[in-house]
């Protein structure tokens, strides 16, 4: 299975999101047009970059799956860290640079068990 987006366009629903972290969420209050016309935005930008090119309702599942595998990554490591008291242990890579960005910004924060 290839790539579903390029560097570039990672970078840009990166920086997207981080400046709008209740859609990097998943959940927002209010006006669901206003929902729409954001996702429209993201669409054209990711779209404008190059293949692949992908509907509205493609890109969400892109970032949702995203978000997922770093979040098992980060969850991995932690567990990794916590196995070895935090000497040499085996630490599997984040996605460089914007992965670390958005995370920091707590877009791709583990979610807690309730």
């Amino acid at each position: 299975m290839g790539r579903h987006r390029t560097p570039d366009q990672e970078a840009f629903i990166v920086n997207f999101m981080t400046a709008h972290p209740d859609k990097a969420k998943g959940y927002v209050k209010g006006d669901k047009v206003l929902v729409a016309k954001d996702w429209d935005e993201i669409c054209g930008g990711l779209n404008g970059m190059g293949p692949p090119t992908k509907s509205v309702e493609e890109w969400r599942p892109v970032w949702k799956d995203w978000k997922a595998a770093i979040r098992g990554k980060l969850a991995k490591n932690k567990g990794e860290t916590r196995a070895t008291d935090g000497s040499s242990c085996k630490i599997e890579p984040l996605v460089e640079g914007i992965t670390t960005k958005a995370i920091k910004k707590g877009s791709l924060q583990q979610r807690r068990p309730q």
